[in-house]
């Protein structure tokens, strides 16, 4: 006989989520309401990820300069269209491709590509240089633009595949000091080694790497005032968040730097020396 069948917990959240959901809306419930209440039920019963967790990933997802962006962009329209800008633009756009056939929508998007330069970082624009959730550099520190580079919190570089911007201290200082080296000569690439730190009241928190793409936590408590979650991709060990925990977050942070990721069951259980980690 094979094991027992295991649940999986999505499916355990969409079987309470999509059902809350559809009789809110049959009793007439607004829509941003009933959307609401059905997630705060789906992770109320059906979730297995800890409450600190569920929070913090709510106001990461609130923490977005495209969110800010959205109020930010409705008032420039509104200012462009009271002061007439908006119609010099599409008269202008007009006059350049209306002529043309289907001129109209020609027209719409030559000049919301004018918008869009003139909506993004006005020094960037000014001097020419690319824009990628801040300014964009490649791993050396070097922009779009010939013998310009840039460091800590405005540039966004590669990591992971994809492209971050970090705004903490220690990549202010790293970042700066690694660009300065290339400026001159020294042609070193950038590994990020994320860690950042925040006293909270009674709760001093410490997180080691970025939890992007996690699809497991581990949850470890040294004591009843002390938590670390332990964040994986697999097998792979993405980040630890410590709440109180010191040794915990400076095990973690050094095992991530070294590129080690001990098996997950080994977190999760309590009678690990996770000291002894670092020398396997």
């Amino acid at each position: 006989m094979g094991p027992p069948p295991t649940h999986c917990p999505e499916a355990q959240m969409a079987e309470i989520l999509f059902p809350a959901l559809f009789v809110l809306l049959a009793l007439g419930l607004p829509v941003a309401f009933a959307m609401a209440i059905s997630v705060f039920v789906a992770l109320s019963f059906g979730s297995s990820y800890p409450n600190l967790v569920v929070v913090k990933e709510m106001f990461s997802g609130l923490d977005s300069f495209p969110l800010l962006a959205v109020p930010f962009f409705i008032l420039a329209a509104e200012i462009m269209t009271g002061g007439a800008v908006t119609l010099a633009m599409l008269r202008l756009a007009q006059s350049l491709v209306g002529h043309l056939k289907g001129g109209l929508g020609h027209a719409n998007v030559v000049s919301s590509a004018m918008f869009a330069g003139i909506s993004g970082s006005a020094l960037a624009d000014a001097a020419g240089i690319v824009n990628d959730n801040g300014i964009m550099t490649d791993s050396h520190g070097r922009t779009s633009a010939p013998h310009v580079w840039a460091a800590g919190d405005c540039a966004s570089f590669p990591y992971r595949g994809g492209r971050i911007r970090l705004e903490s201290v220690p990549n202010a200082i790293d970042q700066a000091e690694l660009v300065a080296e290339n400026i001159m000569g020294a042609d070193k690439e950038y590994v990020a080694k994320p860690w950042f730190w925040s006293d909270q009241y009674d709760v001093k928190l410490q997180i080691a790497g970025l939890n992007m793409g996690y699809d497991r936590v581990i949850t470890r408590r040294s004591d009843a005032d002390s938590v670390a979650f332990w964040y994986y991709r697999g097998d792979e060990l993405l980040a630890v968040d410590a709440m109180n925990d010191p040794r915990g977050f400076m095990i973690g942070r050094r095992l991530i730097e070294a590129g080690k990721s001990p098996a997950p069951a080994l977190i999760e259980d309590p009678n690990t020396d996770l000291k002894a980690l670092l020398k396997s």
